[in-house]
C-alpha cells in the first residue's frame, strides 16, 4: 500500500518523512532520502512487529498498528 511521504529540500540535503510512524530518511538527493526512509521504515517494522503490543508505549503501539496495516514483508531468496 502506498504511503504519503513528506519531502523537504534544504538545498544541500533532502529529508523524507512518514509522519504516521515518525520515520525519517535523509540524503543529498530525493532518491537517497527516500531510500533512507525506506530503510528506517523496515528497521522500525522489524523492531516493533514481533514485540508484545502491551509492552509498548502509546506511540509505538500506534506505529505498530499502522505498520501492520501498511507494510507487507517480502521474502528475499538470499535471506530465506
Amino acid at each position: 500500500q502506498p504511503i504519503i511521504a513528506v519531502i523537504e529540500d534544504y538545498g544541500d540535503h533532502v529529508v523524507a518523512r512518514w509522519p504516521d510512524v515518525d520515520a525519517v530518511g535523509h540524503g543529498e538527493t530525493e532518491a537517497i532520502a527516500l531510500e533512507s526512509l525506506h530503510e528506517d521504515i523496515v528497521d522500525l517494522y522489524h523492531d516493533l512487529i514481533d514485540d508484545d503490543e502491551e509492552a509498548l508505549g502509546e506511540a509505538p503501539r500506534r506505529w505498530r498498528r499502522v505498520l501492520a496495516r501498511t507494510v507487507a514483508p517480502i521474502e528475499h531468496p538470499e535471506r530465506a
